[in-house]
């Protein structure tokens, strides 16, 4: 599937200014996806600033692999897979597993939740307006991915506009938050 350089600009939202957000645009679609992540056993995709996942959404199984480009991007590789799990990886998925990442041979899951992802789409890239269920706490986020060189922080001041915000910094990850979750359960 896709190859990608991923650029993104995220911020945490509160109810209320998601709610406000999601009321101040006509948004194209809305998905739901269940994200589960895995790691080795002792952390060494972790380790390495990466992220392995399998999503679910729109009837499709999609395969993740992200890792650092710099320091303000990720290398995004993806494809449709069949499997579920780890378990049911074939050996087509765990060779292109190997190209990204050689020294992984045991996934164990670390993290599973869900979004309901709001997508606006505009040319130069996508708001997603996520809610997310991690079990025992919801949270709300604005991400704005991006794959065409411009101004993102600008892009999304302006879409940020009706809820009164500025981005400032870039939240953590939702597998970031979802640790943090899961530690203080």
């Amino acid at each position: 599937m896709n190859n990608n350089l991923e650029r993104e600009l995220k911020i945490g939202l509160t109810k209320d200014q998601y709610d406000l957000l999601l009321h101040s645009y006509d948004f194209d679609k809305t998905i739901t996806q269940t994200n589960t992540y895995y790691d080795t056993e002792d952390g060494l995709i972790k380790k390495k600033r990466g992220a392995l996942r399998i999503r679910f959404a729109d009837g499709k199984k999609i395969l993740t692999i992200k890792l650092p480009n710099d320091e303000t991007s990720k290398k995004e590789y993806e494809r449709e897979i069949d499997a579920s799990s780890p378990e049911e990886f074939t050996k087509e998925v765990w060779d292109y597993i190997h190209l990204h990442l050689p020294e992984v041979h045991a996934l164990k899951p670390i993290a599973s939740f869900t979004t309901v992802r709001n997508l606006l789409y505009r040319p130069e890239g996508e708001f997603c307006l996520d809610e997310t269920d991690f079990g025992s706490v919801k949270d709300y986020e604005i991400e704005y991915e991006y794959h065409v060189d411009h101004n993102g922080i600008e892009k999304l001041n302006d879409f940020l506009k009706p809820a009164g915000l500025v981005y400032t910094k870039q939240s953590p990850s939702k597998l970031a938050r979802a640790m943090v979750y899961k530690e203080n359960l």
